[in-house]
């Protein structure tokens, strides 16, 4: 159950469902194209191929504060428009106290996507100096060579980052880890597939109430979902590293662990609500409206957002990590990665935007962004989420988090897959195929071994 130590004045004054939707930069779009990108879809990592324009400098936040009379002029693109207000407000002050550098946030115009608004500033040739964006996009870019590292940034300020080279390209500033929301007047603490199972035969013969929901089709949230599972079952998805990547379960004891998951899926759906294209509003407004009895989601939003006026509801829900397999011991659990970029112009906008990066992460920088993305702002290291100042603010759930610090270094990202926890491009480029395998399986009359084969016909192999 949420405990009681959330403290929900504030947050109450700068949240609501409908800001909620609005800062979909961790879960994204769910109308994206199917290649698990866009604002938000496909979480991964970075890689990198270069120092582009030949600025190999690492960030380390000396001051540029000269004196001189003309100033280097940054953009910065972000997507959270709640923010908007804040991320000006902080952008000024950095900007009073470094009188040669200027960064202006811009946020992502209504209804577009990060990947079509920077495409289109690539066109004409300007790109943003900074990015806001997801771990899969990071890497994608990296490969493209169009990303500056940033290494001093993450390693000052001791942020999580992937990469498979010396050099990093990413600092993650936030993470959203997937979990199960369920209600404990209905649930008997479930743990397993089979227990899931069985109390949800339960619940469906004596309650009013749909016992589960399982999204499929083309959203992000089915395909987090069908990750988290697949995972939870031991189901190795991917082999390889890199671009260099192919299906393991395709084949092996993966596929026979993939089939054993997919059938319990279809069981398990005969008490779910039609999940079929379900996206996170969808979900989550099932749930506050008790159409169903557990939900999959991200992070705080369900307690914080959608239960914040239901008290009763709220107080007898559960945020639990997703079931798994009777014999799995798998570790991974699914999380979006959310963090800054720096796109790769010149030696001078490089530097400036990697100082800026060092002065916003600081921790009186990271109070004011967490107090108007109150839901989803989590940190993505176990220190982070134990730190006194994070778990002094408004929003914060301490038993939650207590479970989250207590996984941090488990949680990861869908590029995270591959040997090892090697990068994993295709996973990045073909996020979405795996709630279009789990409809296919649901609704489209595939076996779960047909839905295997189903879903590697569609999988794109080839690099960026």
């Amino acid at each position: 159950m949420f405990d009681g130590n959330q403290k929900r004045r504030t947050f109450l004054k700068t949240s609501g469902v409908a800001g909620a939707i609005a800062l979909a930069g961790c879960i994204g779009g769910d109308d994206d194209s199917g290649n698990g990108n866009g604002n938000g879809n496909g979480n991964g990592n970075e890689n990198g191929n270069g120092d582009g324009n030949g600025d190999s400098e690492n960030g380390n936040g000396d001051s540029t504060d000269n004196g001189s009379s003309s100033s280097v002029e940054l953009t910065w693109l972000h997507d959270r428009n709640q923010a908007e207000d804040t991320l000006k407000e902080m952008a000024g002050e950095f900007n009073d106290s470094h009188s040669s550098i200027e960064v202006t946030p811009e946020l992502l115009p209504s209804g577009s996507s990060e990947q079509e608004e920077i495409q289109k500033r690539q066109a004409a040739g300007n790109p943003p100096n900074i990015l806001w964006y997801t771990f899969g996009q990071a890497y994608r870019y990296a490969l493209e060579d169009k990303l500056a590292p940033i290494t001093g940034v993450a390693e000052d300020n001791d942020l999580r980052t992937f990469t498979d080279r010396e050099e990093k390209f990413f600092a993650v500033s936030i993470v959203g880890p997937m979990t199960w929301h369920y209600r404990t007047d209905l649930y008997d603490s479930p743990e397993t597939f089979s227990d899931y199972l069985q109390q949800a035969q339960r619940i469906e013969e004596e309650e009013d109430i749909k016992a589960l929901q399982f999204p499929n089709g083309e959203s992000t949230l089915a395909f987090a979902m069908q990750n988290q599972l697949l995972w939870n079952n031991d189901v190795n998805v991917w082999a390889g590293s890199g671009t260099d990547i192919e299906l393991a379960m395709a084949s092996g004891d993966d596929r026979d662990r993939g089939i054993e998951t997919y059938e319990w899926m279809q069981n398990a759906y005969e008490y779910s609500t039609n999940g079929n294209g379900l996206g996170w509003d969808q979900a989550a407004t099932a749930y506050s409206q008790e159409s169903t009895a557990a939900v999959p989601y991200i992070g705080m939003w369900i307690p914080n957002l959608y239960l914040a006026d239901l008290p009763e509801l709220r107080e007898n829900t559960k945020n639990a990590f997703f079931p798994v397999g009777g014999d799995a011991d798998n570790e991974k659990k699914f999380a979006w990665f959310e963090g800054n970029m720096v796109w790769d112009t010149d030696a001078e906008k490089n530097d400036a935007a990697r100082e800026f990066l060092q002065w916003w992460h600081a921790e009186e920088q990271q109070r004011q962004f967490k107090k108007v993305n109150a839901a989803d702002y989590i940190p993505a290291t176990e220190a982070g989420m134990n730190a006194d100042w994070y778990r002094e603010e408004d929003g914060v759930h301490q038993g939650m988090m207590d479970m989250f610090a207590s996984e941090a270094e488990n949680f990861t990202p869908p590029v995270a897959t591959g040997d090892d926890g090697a990068l994993n491009y295709p996973a990045v480029a073909n996020g979405l195929v795996w709630g279009q395998a789990a409809a296919q399986l649901l609704h489209g009359g595939k076996s779960p071994g047909g839905t295997i084969d189903w879903a590697q016909d569609q999988i794109d192999f080839s690099g960026p």
